[in-house]
Order: structure tokens, then sequence, then C-alpha cells
């Protein structure tokens, strides 16, 4: 936020903090700091990268703006690199690998536990593989490949019997459907009384 000086000189300070900022001689401050978006403004590098890690620490990751009032500016790779160390920019571009596969419907996560790879689901085949582990799998229900073994819905039906093994399940009264009874220390027991 530009502010006048009693010599006249432009001063700034941090839009975060609101320490003075004084180019090039702040000691918190590094050249990048400025842009000039809607009007020159500028921010401390430790209030820069504080902010840049609450943001990756609550996934909020995808577009990460500026912090000050009414700036639109996206912060790039370039901008946040150098504010942080390596494993933290390497978590904060496994979240946006994270967000943009939960959110495209073309995409689904690799069933295999520890696998971190996904596959693209094909409106024309029923098979296809993971990207990271090669892993055969089922485009319609996203499990291990199956085909003339089980249909989607045998497989999911003996997931769940196998689930429920050694759990109170039970169906509703009213709908059917299958439900775990809950203990007698939570929950509405409407159901099972």
């Amino acid at each position: 936020m530009p502010r006048q000086a009693a010599n006249t000189a432009q001063e700034y300070s941090c839009c975060v903090c609101y320490e003075p900022l004084e180019p090039p001689a702040c000691s918190k401050q590094k050249a990048k700091c400025f842009h000039a978006s809607p009007s020159p403004h500028g921010t401390c590098t430790e209030c820069m990268a504080q902010y840049v890690e609450t943001r990756i620490d609550s996934n909020q990751v995808e577009r990460i703006k500026c912090p000050a009032p009414g700036c639109s500016r996206v912060l790039t790779d370039a901008d946040i690199g150098p504010l942080l160390d390596e494993s933290t920019f390497e978590r904060l571009k496994k979240f946006r690998k994270q967000s943009r596969i939960d959110k495209n419907p073309h995409l689904r996560w690799c069933s295999v536990p520890g696998c971190e790879g996904h596959h693209r689901i094909s409106p024309v085949s029923k098979k296809g593989a993971c990207s990271q582990c090669k892993t055969p799998l089922c485009l319609r229900c996203g499990q291990l490949w199956h085909e003339g073994q089980l249909t989607c819905d045998q497989l999911e039906d003996q997931s769940f019997q196998q689930w429920a093994r050694g759990k109170d399940v039970r169906s509703c009264p009213r709908c059917g459907i299958r439900i775990e009874k809950p203990s007698a220390t939570w929950g509405c027991l409407f159901f099972f009384v």
C-alpha cells in the first residue's frame, strides 16, 4: 500500500504485516515482491512465504492469488518456488495434481494401494491401465481388471461382503439398504430398536 513520505518519495508497506518496505533496503523483502496490479504494492518475503504455506496446508492450491486487498494476480510457480523449501514446493505440486485429477470427470485414481497414479476413463473401452504402475484396471468401476471373472456389480457386492464380515450389518427396515448398526455410544438407534 503506497503512502507518501515526508521527502515526497513513495514508500510502501507490506500488505500483510504493514511493516514499511523500502526497496531494496528492506532485509525482509526480495526484489520481485512488487507488482502493479491494480496499483503498486509489495509483501515481505516472510509474509508471502507464510501466506503460501498456509494455503498449501489448507489444500487451497489451485489458484494462489496475491494477498493484497483488491489484487487478483495469480502467483506463478516462479513467484512461489523461491519462497518455499523443496519438500513444501513438492507438496504444492502433489496437491495441485490431486486437485486436477479429482475435478476431471475423465480421470480416476488407481485402485492399487500405495499407487499415486491415475487412469483415463474411455467411453469406448472397458480396460485401461494406471499411468504410473501400469496395472490393468476396469474403466467402468475403477477396480483391478476382472472381465470374465465377475461383473462390476458382483465385484462390488463381494467387496462389501468381505468388509461386512464380523460387523453388525443389517438391512434398513424402511428402505432395505444394508447399513452397519451403530454402537450404543453414538448415533440414533431408531433402525435397530
